[in-house]
């Protein structure tokens, strides 16, 4: 084939470069691969690769040249994902004497080919769905791709389209990935098919994520050992005490206490012990109900029995049982010459009611004895009732009336009563983590 011409009319031949090819690289946005088949002419000495977008070169000097020798094959990098790019291949020749170089400029039946490199995802995001899914997004390339597939690994990022678990392949921009484990790491990739090859980028499409343990609570009714859950690190413990039994009067509901923040070892075991409500009892201060905990991190001691006291009031003196203290105070029922306020069971940590010349007894804890001590959560503790009173609020009994068990209510004081303390109880609580 007639390369050019001497200014002497000596005429120079050689043949085209045949078998061009042109294929984007695997996992290399941006980048093309180009291979070819030189010609076996005598006076052929080299190959030159150029390459345009939107048109094919028409002339060794026409776009960008990609590569100048006698190989078979070149890779173009540094292009731009979604543009159509044209490749030519010319043949070189020269003289005898190697003095003129002359490249075959023929474009009829020339070996060409175009292709358009695929553009990656983006803005590739894990969010966390629940305990065990996690939401990856996307956006997809706007050109020249058929489908994007999300691969998933727990050991480190997928670095092929077949690395990994295949969690999705299609058009959409987002796919929940559920059946996780609980606290492990995940690490995803998008890959791109353009039609004939998959690629990804290299930088930026990478997400990760940590599937957190979702929020929970234990409430314990009785005393066991608790494994502490897979991932759970952080927890906030709330302990009530058993109530006292009641005597003529009432018994003092028992003592709460919260803790918030424990760090706690996932798999371990922590003993939890709920105190039991004590039976009535007329002895003096006998009637204390069982401690309660978890652990060694939190405690609460039981409410205590009423006591026996003389009261001396306008020149007489009074016999009277007084109602215990606790969490929230017991009710006092006594000699009606005596000023008092109504024998009601405290509540919240009050005091109970009774004879207001009998200072220092029937007191409350004087905190709230809500639950973590939270504002508006359920309450507890509540003091038994004096004799002709009424319970506490938070499981405090009526007279006669044992105190509500797992709330460690005091039992209600009265005549022959064998009204005894509620059980204590103790919750256990934790955040997302």
């Amino acid at each position: 084939m007639l390369v050019s011409k001497f200014p002497t009319g000596v005429k120079i031949y050689t043949d085209q470069v045949s078998g061009l090819s042109v294929n984007p690289v695997s996992n290399t946005p941006g980048s093309l691969t180009v291979s070819w088949t030189n010609p076996t002419s005598k006076k052929y000495v080299g190959t030159m690769i150029r390459y345009k977008a939107g048109s094919y070169p028409t002339s060794p000097t026409d776009g960008t040249q990609a590569y100048l020798g006698t190989g078979t094959s070149c890779t173009i990098t540094g292009l731009t994902g979604g543009t159509k790019y044209y490749v030519r291949a010319f043949a070189k020749a020269a003289n005898t004497s190697g003095t003129k170089i002359f490249y075959n400029v023929e474009t009829t039946g020339a070996q060409d080919n175009d292709t358009t490199c695929a553009s990656p995802v983006t803005n590739l995001a894990v969010a966390k769905t629940s305990a065990s899914s996690l939401t990856i997004s996307w956006t997809s390339p706007v050109l020249n791709y058929m489908a994007v597939r999300i691969v998933r690994k727990a050991s480190g990022y997928p670095t092929s389209p077949t690395d990994g678990t295949v969690i999705y392949e299609g058009t959409a921009t987002s796919k929940t990935d559920i059946g996780l484990t609980a606290n492990t790491a995940y690490y995803y990739r998008a890959f791109v098919y353009n039609g004939s090859i998959w690629n990804t980028a290299t930088t930026g499409q990478q997400g990760t994520n940590t599937t957190k343990i979702a929020s929970g609570q234990v409430i314990f009714t009785s005393s066991q050992s608790w494994i502490v859950p897979v991932g759970v690190t952080k927890v906030d413990a709330f302990a009530v005490g058993g109530g006292a039994g009641a005597g003529y009067n009432g018994g003092g509901g028992g003592y709460t206490a919260t803790k918030l923040n424990i760090s706690v070892t996932p798999g371990s075991a922590i003993t939890v012990t709920v105190g039991s409500g004590s039976a009535a009892a007329y002895t003096n201060g006998s009637a204390q109900g069982g401690s309660s905990s978890f652990g060694s991190h939190v405690s609460a001691a039981g409410g205590k029995g009423c006591t026996y006291e003389i009261v001396s009031y306008d020149g007489s003196t009074y016999y009277t049982y007084v109602g215990g203290d606790g969490g929230s105070g017991a009710g006092t029922s006594a000699n009606s010459n005596i000023p008092a306020t109504p024998p009601n069971g405290g509540s919240d940590g009050s005091n109970g009611g009774g004879p207001t010349m009998v200072p220092g007894y029937s007191l409350g804890q004087g905190t709230t004895t809500r639950a973590f001590a939270t504002a508006g959560a359920t309450l507890y503790a509540g003091g038994g009732a004096g004799i002709s009173g009424n319970g506490g609020a938070g499981g405090g009994g009526n007279p006669g009336v044992s105190g509500t068990p797992n709330t460690g209510g005091g039992g209600g004081g009265n005549y022959n009563t064998t009204a005894s303390g509620g059980s204590g109880i103790v919750i256990v609580r934790w955040a997302e983590q």
